[in-house]
């Protein structure tokens, strides 16, 4: 801190802080000593890395700030050349012009006959040794300043508050010393035997022993948590390639789970097609097409084939002739159906369904040779060729049911219709005793133009008797449909099981 009377805030340096009491008045000692004649050097309580800075300010003298000093002494007197004012001439951060190199007035000189005076001589030397006294306190600012970052001479209020930060330093030393004090003499009082010297010695080697053996079991420690490292490294490496397995197996897994699912997902959708395709075909195997295509029935005392009545009575149950002429259509076509269906060929006659002009040729084989025998298929094709008489299965509607005449063609076609069906009665009947030695018979027996006992024929029998003869041929005909459709399933469970 800098006070050189007040001119910046007083602030305690560190280095003079350290200062004892002994050292701070040596310190202030050897101003009282000649300038060139002190050699009395304190001990160095200062940083180690200020001594250079400190010894250079003393060689020198020259204070820590730039300061105004006269390069003479008072009248004249030039100032000692080792003496502060005297280097201060030379010195170049000196800014100032001193007063014997001002030209604004030369300095004072004393006449001769003054010099010689007494009383000017007295006043000489008084003024001679007031000047040194003053060169003196400069060289003890000077050394105080170049000691601490204090710029001396300080004014009074700043000393005494210097003072009073010396005081508390010095108690808190003292408090310091006293303890040490205090402590030193514990330490004296406690002044341990040989024993116990012995003691702590021995102890002292058990515990640098037990230090030895711990070292020695620190380190084996430490060369076994090296091989336990090692291992567990190696360990962690085996995880890691199980972890990458493991991964590896899921994600295969995975996707033979979803492989699996897909194929599942398949097998579910073929078992459905084949469930559902069984279903059908078992529905299929039930069905009996010959019965969707001739449903056979009736309607009081008609017979209706696939809803036509077949027969005539009175009015009110008038029945017009497209209709019985369809009937006998749909029952030529069925009759010949079957016999295709049993695989028969009908003697002397071939079926021609065709709707409600339904016609059967009648084969006459008079008069032709043995050699061409008579082969017919159930088409009507032949292999020798026979005399054909076509017969017609239907009626014009002009003509009246009582005209026996008129009906000639009609009712022989009728006739030959039961002949037909007489032939494929006796097939089916030879074929089921053949098979299982069952009867099968018609159920109502044909005989020439009779089936039942009532003739087929129109004109003989009246309309009631005409329409039971139909119906029961309806009845006939709906047996061997049966056998029919029973052959078939027959035949298609069979072909299932092989």
């Amino acid at each position: 801190m800098n006070c050189q009377k007040c001119r910046t805030p007083l602030k305690l340096d560190r280095s003079l802080e350290n200062l004892t009491p002994a050292a701070f008045d040596l310190l202030v000692g050897t101003s009282k000593a000649s300038t060139e004649e002190s050699h009395v050097q304190p001990r160095a309580l200062y940083p180690a890395d200020r001594k250079q800075q400190y010894e250079a300010a003393l060689a020198e003298g020259n204070s820590a700030f730039i300061k105004k000093n006269a390069s003479t002494t008072r009248r004249g007197i030039p100032a000692a050349p080792n003496s502060p004012a005297g280097r201060s001439i030379h010195n170049p951060m000196m800014s100032f012009v001193m007063l014997t190199d001002s030209q604004i007035q030369p300095p004072p000189t004393l006449p001769a006959h003054q010099i010689n005076n007494p009383d000017t001589k007295q006043n000489v030397e008084t003024d001679t040794a007031l000047s040194y006294r003053i060169e003196s306190n400069t060289r003890l600012f000077e050394i105080l300043s170049s000691r601490s970052d204090i710029d001396h001479p300080i004014c009074t209020e700043c000393t005494e508050l210097l003072l009073l930060q010396f005081e508390s330093r010095l108690q808190a030393a003292s408090k310091e010393r006293d303890a040490y004090i205090a402590f030193l003499k514990e330490l004296k009082n406690n002044v341990p035997t040989e024993a116990e010297v012995n003691k702590a010695k021995t102890d002292l080697a058990m515990a640098k022993q037990a230090e030895e053996e711990a070292f020695a079991s620190l380190l084996e420690l430490q060369k076994e948590k090296e091989a336990l490292e090692q291992a567990l490294q190696e360990v962690e490496t085996e995880s890691r390639k199980l972890d990458e397995g493991e991964e590896q197996f899921w994600r295969s897994r995975n996707q033979f789970d979803t492989k699996v699912s897909s194929l599942a997902n398949i097998r579910d959708a073929l078992n459905a097609s084949y469930a559902h395709d069984v279903d059908q075909l078992e529905r299929l195997r039930r069905t009996n097409i010959h019965n969707d295509l001739f449903c056979i029935g009736h309607d009081g005392h008609f017979g209706t084939i696939n809803g036509l009545r077949l027969g005539r009575l009175a009015a009110p149950n008038h029945v017009e002739w497209p209709e019985i002429n369809a009937a006998w259509g749909a029952t030529a076509h069925l009759l010949a159906t079957v016999a295709d269906r049993l695989g028969y060929t009908f003697r002397g006659y071939v079926l021609k369904p065709m709707g409600s002009t339904s016609r059967i040729e009648k084969l006459d084989s008079t008069g032709l040779s043995a050699a061409s025998s008579l082969t017919v298929t159930s088409r009507g094709s032949s292999q020798a060729q026979v005399r054909a008489n076509t017969l017609e299965l239907f009626s014009s509607g002009g003509l009246s049911l009582g005209k026996t005449i008129l009906h000639r063609k009609f009712n022989e076609a009728m006739v030959a219709f039961l002949e037909c069906l007489r032939q494929l009665g006796e097939h089916v009947d030879n074929v089921s005793r053949t098979r299982s030695s069952e009867v099968r018979k018609l159920p109502y027996a044909i005989e020439r133009d009779k089936i039942h006992g009532v003739s087929i024929k129109i004109g003989i029998s009246q309309d009631e008797q005409w329409t039971s003869a139909c119906k029961y041929t309806l009845t006939c005909c709906k047996f061997l449909l049966a056998y029919a459709s029973n052959m078939a399933s027959a035949s298609a469970v069979g072909s299932s099981g092989r």
